[in-house]
């Protein structure tokens, strides 16, 4: 069995695995044309003050 990761919405909050994700900025999910396990998830996000020194 492969590894699972369970995203969910609540309170307009994004979790992974119970671990909200900051910053998201947007979501592409994409699932292969012939079968509906082969799925890909990309999250983007900006981080806070990544560029200070």
């Amino acid at each position: 069995m492969q590894n699972l990761n369970i995203i969910s919405f609540k309170d307009k909050k994004i979790f992974l695995d119970n671990t909200e994700i900051k910053g998201v900025t947007d979501i592409e999910i994409k699932k292969h044309a012939s079968d509906i396990a082969d799925v890909i998830l990309k999250i983007k996000s900006s981080i806070k003050d990544l560029d200070d020194d």
